[in-house]
């Protein structure tokens, strides 16, 4: 979803396509009000992106959609989101928002995107392992 923040001394005229999680804000509101980070949870504070939106930026997003019967788990960079359901036995999901950003082309079977599919799966795997 798109998110609009507002903050002192950063840059209100900029976006960036940047992904962040909303897990993020706790750590990034503990960063302007000079707090230490929480000892739980796992977001990541986007203060630097407020700073400078286009500077470097390693973050995924992970989300889960349950629908009946099955469990979705996704994983989302700038570029792709990846998916599986019931850990890829109900089928799998690639969208590139490059070139389809209303996600109109799995392309979870195209075999030019293997290595992007392992990747995505990877980061996937390791991503729900360190959240559990």
């Amino acid at each position: 979803m798109p998110l609009i923040v507002v903050a002192p001394g950063c840059n209100h005229d900029s976006v960036s396509a940047r992904v962040v999680e909303m897990l993020d804000f706790y750590p990034t509101f503990a960063d302007f009000c000079g707090l230490p980070k929480p000892p739980q949870g796992e977001g990541k504070s986007f203060t630097p992106l407020l700073k400078d939106p286009h500077q470097p930026w390693d973050k995924v997003a992970f989300t889960v959609e349950r629908r009946p019967k099955v469990l979705g788990r996704s994983v989302r960079n700038e570029r792709y989101r990846y998916t599986e359901w019931d850990e890829g036995k109900q089928g799998t999901e690639l969208y590139d928002y490059e070139i389809d950003p209303t996600e109109d082309r799995n392309l979870a079977t195209d075999s030019k995107h293997q290595q992007v599919i392992a990747d995505m799966k990877r980061q996937l795997r390791e991503g729900w392992k360190s959240a559990r």
